[in-house]
């Protein structure tokens, strides 16, 4: 009876071990996110990582896809959780097919709405072709979800109809821990006057819409969101309007320009930024 005792004891204990050692050791979600506006000229490709998990939003230009496609290479990317295109001009979604031909894209995001231009038939006709139609989703309703550390929310633009294609612009806002950055795409005034009366646009870091033109409530907008940093994403300081300008320097937030190079931002999630252009 006690070998018989015994054996069992061992065989539990055995089975404790192997359990234990059989578990994935689970690796700590980091706090550290970097989010870099890549120069793209007069366009978007923004790329946020954290704890493993690599988000894109938009994609520059078909011209420019070596110059996105070599800074994800250099930062030893291979793999794009969630692609957000915020809307279908040339200047967000044209690199998008040579993204989706050299990395693991696993979710792709996309506003509801067709658009005449070839730059989104040819991105819909790839994603025919090579099967991936199950990838895409287009935004109808605000949606919200974690990735690492982050929380993300996209919102889409509320009417079925705009005369300026700008206004189908998804609004991705990204919260890591205590820190805040807004991303509204090529929002024109119809879209942002959508926006001013939510809660979520205050952000520490803004995307500055649509490359810093100016609009009747661009001011109000900026005075809403009331960011202390400011990136434009532009092939010249100049595209920027002054009153835009103006405006940053009143609320006393530094801004950036990509036409200087790419802006890296490391953030903490206590609300420490640190920016460098390259």
């Amino acid at each position: 009876m006690k070998i018989v005792k015994r054996a069992w004891l061992l065989v539990l204990i055995c089975t404790i071990c192997f359990t234990a050692c059989g578990k994935k050791k689970q690796e700590p979600v980091s706090k550290t996110m970097y989010c870099d506006f890549i120069n793209v000229g007069k366009g978007d490709a923004i790329l946020i990582r954290n704890s493993g998990k690599t988000i894109m939003i938009d994609t520059g230009y078909e011209e420019t896809a070596d110059t996105v496609n070599g800074f994800l290479e250099k930062e030893k990317v291979n793999k794009i959780d969630i692609l957000i295109l915020s809307h279908f001009d040339k200047d967000h979604i044209g690199g998008a097919i040579s993204v989706l031909k050299k990395f693991d894209v696993r979710k792709i995001y996309m506003p509801d709405y067709e658009d005449e231009g070839n730059k989104y038939k040819d991105f819909m006709e790839y994603l025919k072709e090579k099967n991936h139609e199950k990838l895409a989703a287009k935004v109808t309703k605000r949606m919200e979800f974690k990735l690492g550390n982050l929380e993300v929310m996209i919102d889409p633009c509320k009417e079925k109809e705009y005369k300026s294609e700008n206004n189908y612009s998804l609004v991705t806002k990204i919260t890591n821990d205590e820190d805040t950055y807004l991303f509204a795409g090529d929002a024109e005034k119809k879209r942002i006057n959508e926006l001013l009366d939510e809660d979520f646009i205050m952000a520490d870091v803004m995307k500055i819409p649509h490359h810093g033109r100016l609009d009747d409530n661009s001011v109000t907008f900026i005075d809403r969101v009331r960011p202390w940093f400011a990136v434009c994403t532009v092939a010249s300081e100049s595209d920027v309007d002054q009153v835009i300008k103006d405006e940053l320097n009143s609320i006393d937030a530094t801004y950036y320009f990509t036409c200087n190079g790419n802006v890296s931002c490391v953030s903490d999630g206590e609300r420490n930024y640190k920016f460098s252009v390259e």
